[in-house]
Formats: structure tokens, sequence, C-alpha cells
């Protein structure tokens, strides 16, 4: 029954917009975008005016409902698009990602735009595995230099990750499957060590080892190549000799000491591993991977 009352009341509050729209019209006082009414009968403009008459009066989830209703009635992906913005001015994270998938729904093949902005909604709302496929899709219809651009502002979202091992997962997954895969040194590493997440350690190891290929001080690859196999206790020497070319390369980097000083102790050089940690633990206190375990 309230359920029933609310409706009603929302069919009532429509009807007197409507009203209010048509005498604006007549007046001139609204414009609207062609893109917003392209198309659409007398009765669905006056009613985008009334949502945007409703808009103005802070009543956003009306105003959210009929441009989407009118959307999925007229197949016009504008008016989806339209419910997504005032989704997202409301700050009404989930509403906007059902009007981001109708856009992306209704809007032609070859159109970028709409998916990718809803595999980053996917991503803020922390549904990375559902991102993946929406991913790809849109990424093999892209240039490299798209791609890799569409990736460095993917991976700008992954810090926000509630489940860091579900969104390198989906990291993963999505760059795995770009042919041929992307140059961009930062990209790799992202990829590198989302690969060790997700357990593919021969893809993380060959990943790293062709950033050193093409720039063999790229000292975060060889920190966290030399780490790597380390925290695995193998291939010891050279891990050491990984460290120790980044170690010298920047000897005050506390991660690369840190990391120096464990794989010393891997190798039984337990005093030295100890002072290298100490020291790695003055500089930036909370790192301490040593004291942790």
């Amino acid at each position: 029954m309230g359920n029933r009352f609310t409706f009603i009341l929302a069919k009532l509050r429509l009807k007197h917009l409507l009203l209010w729209a048509a005498w604006c019209c007549s007046l001139g006082f609204i414009p609207l975008t062609s893109a917003q009414t392209k198309g659409a009968t007398s009765e669905q403009v006056f009613e985008i005016l009334a949502s945007e008459i409703a808009l103005q009066r802070g009543e956003a989830g009306l105003a959210y409902q009929t441009y989407l209703s009118l959307a999925r009635q007229t197949a016009d992906p504008a008016l989806a698009q339209r419910a997504m913005e005032i989704a997202i001015a409301a700050n009404a994270a989930d509403l906007a990602l059902i009007a981001a998938q109708t856009w992306d729904e209704l809007s032609k093949p070859g159109q970028s735009k709409p998916k990718e902005v809803l595999v980053t909604l996917l991503m803020l709302n922390q549904r990375w595995s559902d991102a993946v496929a929406p991913a790809i899709a849109l990424l093999k219809g892209q240039s490299l230099k798209e791609r890799e651009q569409i990736l460095q502002q993917w991976q700008s979202l992954l810090s926000r990750a509630q489940d860091e091992g579900a969104a390198l997962n989906a990291y993963y997954r999505i760059v795995a499957a770009l042919v041929p895969p992307p140059t961009n040194p930062q990209i790799l590493y992202t990829y590198a060590l989302a690969a060790e997440k997700s357990g593919q350690f021969e893809v993380m190891e060959k990943t790293l080892r062709t950033i050193i290929e093409r720039n063999p001080n790229d000292i975060q690859a060889l920190n966290a190549l030399g780490y790597s196999l380390a925290d695995r206790n193998i291939r010891l020497k050279n891990a050491y000799e990984l460290i120790l070319k980044a170690h010298n390369l920047d000897p005050k980097d506390p991660f690369i000491l840190d990391s120096l000083g464990w794989v010393n102790f891997r190798l039984g050089n337990k005093e030295l591993a100890l002072k290298q940690l100490q020291d790695a633990f003055r500089i930036k206190p909370p790192i301490g991977i040593f004291f942790s375990r």
C-alpha cells in the first residue's frame, strides 16, 4: 500500500510538472539540446522538460527515473547518458551504473565513450570482475596509443580498490587479453605485479625482464624481480645481483635496501641482513618487512 501511494504521488508530481513545463516551453524559458529531444514525441519532450524542472527543484530521483524510463522506451542513448549524469551529480553510484549500462546497450557499435564510462563506474563500484569483459571489448577496438591512455587512467583506480587482490586480478586479465601487448613501462610494471598477485609468476618474471631488456637501469623492475625471486627462495644469486644493481643506482631508497637485507637473509648473511633491514627501517619506519615475518 505504501509503495503504491508513493508511486501515485510521483505520478501526480509529474503531471503537475508537465503542465508547468508546457507553460515554460511556450514562453521559451527552458532551452533543450537537440540530443535530448531528437525524434521525441511532443509528450516525451514535455516529460524531458518536466524532468529538468524537477531537477531544478531538487527532485533528482524523479528526473533520473523519467530520463531512464524514456531512454528505454525510445532506445535513445542520449537520454540514458543524461540519467547517468544526474545520478553522478547526486552521488548515487549504483544508479549511475545502471544508467551507464543502459547508455552502453543503446549506443551504436564502435562508440567507445559509453563503454569506457561503464568500465570506469564498474571499477569505482568495486565490481572488478564484472569490468573485465567490457574493458577487453573496448580496448580491442582501440589503437595501441589509445589503449595505453585508457589503461593508465584505470591504473589510477587500483589505489582505490577495497580488495587489492580482486583489482589486480582484473587488471591482469584485461592486459593479458591484449594483442599486441602494451609497451609503456609503467603499464608493464603494474601488469607484472598483477600477474604475481594472480599467481602467474612466469608471466611476472617475463614481463619484468622485458622492461629490464629495454632499460637495464630500470630500478623498479630490477628491485621487483630480485625481491620476488628472494621471497620465493629461488635463484638467490640472480636475485642478489638484480637488487644490488638497483641499490647501486639508488643507495638511499629504503625499499631497495629492505630487499637487499631480505636477499642477504635468504643467503644466510644474517648479520649483514639485520643491519641493512635496520637501516631501511630508520629511513622509512613503516617498511620493516623483516620484522613482520
